[in-house]
């Protein structure tokens, strides 16, 4: 019966070191990292979306803003009626940053039939990244694309 508590206890004092661990390299109030975020970031609620129709973001940067990173490209439905849309990154911030891109997929009457996201990690400084946006819904053949967030982040 003795033994039994030993595993017991040192199972707990595993599951405690593992705690502690996770704390500290999740959480650990990093400053360095925490700067690392786009340094003008916000929340949505402050940045929001812009009655000019924009992308959301979180970033409030407007000399190098995330939006003007992306570039679409033509979009095209394939032989399953899948949409896809080549997607241009170019980081225009001076820090290498990641990337998370959300689409939309509108018919001709402007309304949403597909979303697809793009994510791209550790883009360079002045690096061009090409992806492709990929819906996996069946779409109408004339569908358009746009961007409906963009968020760039420092990579860690």
């Amino acid at each position: 019966m003795g033994m039994g508590k030993k595993v017991v206890l040192g199972g707990v004092g595993t599951l405690a070191a593992v705690g502690i661990m996770s704390a500290v390299v999740s959480g650990g109030g990093d400053a360095e990292a925490e700067g690392k975020k786009d340094s003008a970031a916000s929340s949505n609620s402050s940045a929001g979306k812009k009655s000019d129709d924009s992308p959301l973001t979180s970033s409030t940067n407007q000399k190098n803003a995330p939006k003007d990173d992306i570039t679409l490209g033509d979009v095209t439905v394939d032989e399953v009626s899948w949409a896809s849309v080549p997607v241009t990154i170019t980081n225009h911030s001076s820090d290498t940053s990641d990337y998370t891109v959300e689409i939309e997929f509108l018919d001709a009457g402007g309304q949403r039939v597909d979303t697809a996201a793009v994510l791209e990690t550790k883009v360079a400084p002045g690096q061009v990244v090409n992806a492709d946006g990929q819906g996996l819904k069946e779409v109408p053949a004339d569908v358009t694309a746009k961007v409906i967030s963009v968020d760039r982040y420092a990579s860690l």
